[in-house]
Formats: C-alpha cells, structure tokens, sequence
C-alpha cells in the first residue's frame, strides 16, 4: 500500500508544503492556467462552480471569472484563491504562482533583495527603474507591491529563489 505525504502549512514556523505536482502552480505563467488548475482541482473534490461559490462565501459569477481566467495576476483576491483551495481540500497556497506568493509575501522579499544586494531603498529604486516613492509605498502600504510586468523582468528569479530558500519546501 503506498502513502501519500500529507501537505503541511506552517508559514509561522517555517516553510509550506505545496500539493502534488499535478495542481502545483508555482511555475504558471498565465492567469488561464490558474483558472484550469482551479477547474482540475474543483472536479477532483466533486464540486460544483456553486458549491464552491457557498462554501466560500462569494458569488458564482465571481468562481465563473476566475476558473475562465477572467482575471489579472495584480488585481486577483489572495484570500479567495486560498478559500477555493481549503474548500476543495487542499493547501491554501496549491493555487498560488510565484508572483502571487510575491505579492503574498512583497515585504518580506524586498527587504531581503535589499539586505542580499547590500543597497538602500533609494538605490532599490533606481536598479529597478523606478521613483523612491514607489519603492517607499511597497513597503509602507498593505495593497501595494511591484506589477507583473516589472516583476516579471525584475525581480522574478530572485523571488523564485527566496520563496524556495524560506516559503517552499
């Protein structure tokens, strides 16, 4: 009889376990593919669009546009995706790509660019091409982290190592 390890979530104390890699959507690069892993995954369980949508507490429109991948990667709803992948029994984090655990976790990365490259936040701003003020309302507002675009040509390899250095087992 074979066993399957049981994903763990322990971001408090350390790193996360991410599911399988058949629903593991950390090297997706396009928001249709989270909206196929979100179907995928929403089918394994046996689930409805609208058993999802009343579990979680949202509208069935709102599960429809994000499983059509009607949705971008700066505007989607980190609590949403994390309540459809609890609802359908998985980890919390299963539906998340790289940049989204970016924008999760911005800060923590930032700073840790920051302390690696041994530069200030002025010069942060200018290696990524951007205004001090920018750089400076990353770090000192909740909603506000780098674009895709920017984050992509930027900052992408970097994250890709410190997630799986402190976030990804």
């Amino acid at each position: 009889m074979e066993t399957r390890a049981v994903p763990k979530c322990r971001i408090d104390t350390g790193k996360i376990s991410l599911i399988s890699a058949a629903t593991d959507c950390r090297s997706v690069t396009s928001v249709k593919e989270i909206g196929q892993a979100m179907v995928s995954m929403r089918l394994a369980s046996s689930l409805l669009a609208a058993d999802i949508a009343k579990k979680i507490k949202t509208h069935t429109s709102t599960i429809s546009r994000y499983e059509n991948g009607r949705f971008s990667f700066e505007q989607a709803d980190l609590d949403m995706l994390q309540r459809y992948a609890i609802a359908c029994g998985k980890n919390k984090y299963s539906l998340f790509t790289d940049y989204l655990l970016f924008r999760k976790f911005h800060k923590l990365v930032l700073q840790a660019y920051i302390e690696e490259h041994n530069i200030t936040k002025t010069d942060m701003a200018k290696t990524l091409g951007v205004s001090k003020t920018l750089v400076l309302s990353w770090f000192n507002k909740e909603n506000r982290c780098p674009g895709f675009k920017l984050w992509e040509e930027k900052l992408k390899e970097f994250t890709g190592r410190w997630l799986t250095e402190n976030i990804i087992e």
